[in-house]
């Protein structure tokens, strides 16, 4: 089964660009195709072993599924990242994030979707042990063609974090919480079908903390351009950024990731 460019594009970014801060995953350039029937899916994944002056074995996945019948839509993401240092029998692990999330839409007079999410996710370079969020809310379709959209979505959300211990480089230690908060989630979503080879998408999303909007927020965004190799196999090319207004202790407020890797559909 062939996925457009456009879906293609959206899985690696989802695949590819979320797991570098595990903060915002960006899954709404998933579901731009209104008349998405039946079930897709993308699998992704890279192996690398370094051996001689560095020894080093890291392995990266990702599953997306999309199934839509009639105004349903539901989606489903899950990627893992891990690495060890030592080669591929090394006893340091030094990287270490996952998340699986889903999605489902319910399209609705009017250019309107309702969204309900869940997800879990882990990042040990964050300090997150875990993080549960669910949320939900509308999702307006502000333009909508063949060859370029626009969205806009804003959702209620909840989640819950648990935050590991951690050494301070001053010296003591930083003790594990966790934390519930209620956040808003904003995004904005462009697509643009350059022509029936490539296609571009962009989403920045903004999730402040709803009782400290301007002293605890979340920002991402993500532009990814894909290219279509034969019907099943692409090549995508993104970079990310996310910024945390307010990050854990010994955490830095800024990622930046690019991604160039190969995508094949079914």
């Amino acid at each position: 089964m062939r996925i457009a460019p456009a879906l293609t594009a959206s899985c690696l970014l989802l695949a590819l660009a979320a797991p570098a801060s595990a903060q915002i995953v960006n899954v709404q350039p998933l579901v731009t195709r209104a008349d998405t029937e039946g079930f897709q899916g993308e699998l992704t994944g890279s192996l690398t072993l370094q051996t001689g002056n560095t020894e080093l074995f890291l392995v990266n996945g990702g599953l997306l599924a999309l199934y839509g019948h009639g105004i349903h839509r539901l989606i489903s993401s899950s990627a893992a990242s891990v690495g060890y240092r030592g080669g591929i029998n090394g006893e340091s692990r030094f990287m270490q994030r996952l998340f699986t999330h889903l999605r489902w839409q319910v399209r609705m007079p009017r250019l309107v979707t309702w969204e309900t999410y869940a997800q879990v996710a882990q990042d040990r370079f964050r300090r997150l042990s875990l993080r549960v969020l669910g949320g939900t809310g509308p999702r307006f379709d502000l333009i909508e063609g063949p060859a370029v959209s626009l969205a806009l979505g804003i959702s209620y959300m909840l989640e819950h974090e648990r935050l590991s211990q951690t050494e301070l480089s001053g010296g003591g230690v930083e003790p594990a919480r966790e934390e519930t908060n209620h956040r808003a989630s904003l995004y904005l979503s462009a697509r643009f079908i350059i022509d029936p080879i490539f296609s571009l998408i962009h989403t920045s999303y903004f999730q402040p903390l709803l009782t400290d909007p301007f002293g605890d927020f979340r920002f991402s965004s993500e532009t990814g351009l894909a290219i279509g190799i034969t019907k099943t196999v692409s090549l995508a090319v993104t970079f990310s950024v996310a910024y945390d207004s307010d990050p854990p202790v010994e955490v830095r407020k800024t990622d930046t990731t690019t991604d160039v890797k190969l995508a094949v559909a079914f």
